[in-house]
């Protein structure tokens, strides 16, 4: 069961203002590998990893949710923004663990244990203004936090710094908590039958970490894409160029 309400207050014609409650669930899973392993042999894994179950509970996820949308300009422009507070609870971490076997130590395989928490929240803005006839302005924006919670046991902060439970109060990985765009759009008929028309966007990432363990991370980077040419009901004439300035930053990383 994955309810959702939503309330919505129009004041005025070119005004919306909504607030939403959500709960998602990421189904719940077996680990096979634990299968015939005695209660010893679960105990160290449970004492690595922080759970040692067959079966997996559902993960829940619990969201809020305020948001305005607005016309502005007489009807030239539009923007919304939105602030989220998301609950998570009984986190899936994906890890490997080791168990003795007649003395010898054994890998398990991958092993997913649950019951951590984490917190996500954010501000997302996004919009677009038409400056004049030929000219059209398109701006993103948003931030998005993350928190590791207090019962959260990350496989990566075991592996690099002995501990799974350092990662409490860390962020999660791969996801930059800052990220923009910005783009202007030019389109201007030379004839009844072609139109000129060119575009440019700015696009930046914040940094984002390999792992929970937040021992590394990309920097953040700007990339900037141009784009021109000529069309007509017939044919589309482009020249573009995309990363023109050789931005570096890695779009992912994962350790």
């Amino acid at each position: 069961t994955m309810p959702r309400v939503i309330l919505d207050l129009k004041p005025n014609d070119d005004t919306t203002i909504y607030l939403s409650y959500a709960e998602g669930r990421l189904p719940g899973l077996f680990n096979p590998s634990l299968i015939g392993l005695n209660e010893s042999q679960l105990d160290e894994i449970r004492a690595q990893t922080g759970g040692a179950d067959v079966e997996v509970d559902e993960e829940v996820a619990e969201n809020l949710e305020f948001g305005i949308k607005k016309t502005i300009l007489d009807g030239r422009g539009f923007v919304s923004a939105a602030i989220y507070s998301t609950d998570l609870t009984n986190v899936h971490i994906p890890s490997v663990a080791t168990y003795t076997v007649d003395g010898v130590p054994t890998l398990t395989g991958n092993v997913t244990s649950q019951g951590g928490d984490a917190e996500l929240s954010g501000l997302e803005v996004e919009g677009t203004v038409l400056m004049n006839e030929n000219l059209t302005l398109g701006f993103t924006y948003a931030i998005n936090d993350s928190e590791l919670g207090s019962n959260f046991r990350s496989g990566d902060a075991g592996d690099l710094l002995g501990d799974a439970t350092l990662s409490v109060g860390n962020e999660f990985s791969r996801f930059p908590k800052n990220s923009g765009s910005l783009s202007l759009d030019y389109a201007k008929e030379i004839d009844a039958e072609k139109t000129r028309f060119a575009r440019m966007d700015y696009i930046y990432t914040g940094k984002m970490y390999a792992s929970n363990a937040m021992l590394a991370h990309t920097g953040s980077g700007a990339k900037i894409n141009l784009r021109t040419g000529i069309e007509t009901d017939k044919y589309r004439l482009e020249a573009f160029c995309t990363n023109c300035f050789n931005d570096n930053q890695p779009k992912g990383l994962q350790a």
